[in-house]
């Protein structure tokens, strides 16, 4: 299959953000923008993320999947291996609420410390495993 932006978005749909959608063959996530006539460069930030993040030791028990950046039809795609586990993020459950989604307090400050956007839905917790899977934030 020749990879097109016609045949990427003719994928399964399987998420969306402020600036992207996100879709899926297989084992392969493709990002693609979804800002037409304006260049956020969401993904091009994200790929310069995942390789800063490659270079520092992340806290215990998260790791990033394999990503890559590629340019379609003059756009850049984000590649990124696909994770099948449980959204999570920062926790806003109030005392005595039972917790659901929420990362450790402890993992959610330190990845603040890296500028890492802990948003609901912007990590997966797979097998006891955190993966971070949106990484188009300012990195601190």
């Amino acid at each position: 299959m020749t990879l097109t932006m016609d045949s990427i978005l003719s994928l399964p749909k399987i998420g969306y953000g402020n600036f992207r959608d996100v879709y899926r063959l297989g084992g392969v996530v493709y990002k693609v923008e979804n800002v037409d006539g304006m260049d956020f460069n969401s993904n091009r930030n994200e790929y310069n993320n995942y390789l800063t993040l490659l270079t520092r030791k992340l806290p215990t028990g998260i790791v990033l999947p394999m990503m890559d950046l590629i340019v379609v039809e003059g756009l850049n795609v984000v590649l990124s291996e696909y994770i099948d586990g449980k959204l999570v993020g920062e926790c806003f459950c109030l005392p005595g609420e039972p917790h659901y989604g929420c990362i450790p307090p402890g993992m959610e400050r330190d990845l603040n410390a890296l500028g890492i956007d802990v948003a609901y839905g912007n990590i997966i917790l797979k097998d006891s495993t955190y993966y971070l899977i949106d990484l188009d934030a300012d990195l601190v």
